[in-house]
């Protein structure tokens, strides 16, 4: 499971590099008839006039945010977690992570544990930037 915070101020640069995957069809777009949601839905929800406030990214095969397994393990049942308070539910949840935020101060050496990304990887120097990581034994 992969999670990451994007703050208030930075939905609107969140949507700009959005838009840019967009154009160059990194990112896909929703389809119609289609039960996928694109890209083009998740600008709309950034720049929702009444949806403010910090933004969880989340992808994950087997469980969606927030998920139990970041809670601290306390006894009880787990379900406890969606009858909390809203702020309490956040503190419990992805309040315990640590520097996992999506900005733009470091966006350009932002990578996951392996360092390559989709955009790496459909580089001109592809076979290049995937031999290295490689080498230095990252994949």
């Amino acid at each position: 499971m992969a999670s990451l915070l994007l703050a208030d101020e930075n939905r609107e640069w969140l949507a700009s590099v959005i838009e840019q995957g967009l154009e160059a069809g990194v990112l896909r777009k929703s389809f119609p008839g289609s039960n996928h949601q694109g890209y083009d839905e998740v600008l709309r929800l950034l720049r929702h006039p009444e949806h403010r406030g910090p933004v969880v990214t989340d992808y994950s095969v087997s469980e969606s945010w927030p998920g139990v397994h970041l809670l601290e393990r306390r006894p009880g049942d787990p379900e406890e977690l969606y009858e909390l308070e809203k702020a309490e539910r956040w503190d419990r949840s992805f309040g315990k992570q640590q520097g996992a935020e999506l900005k733009p101060d470091d966006w350009a050496t932002f990578r996951f544990g392996h360092k390559l990304s989709a955009l790496d990887l459909i580089a001109v120097d592809w076979e290049q930037r995937f031999d290295k990581a490689i080498a230095d034994r990252r994949i």
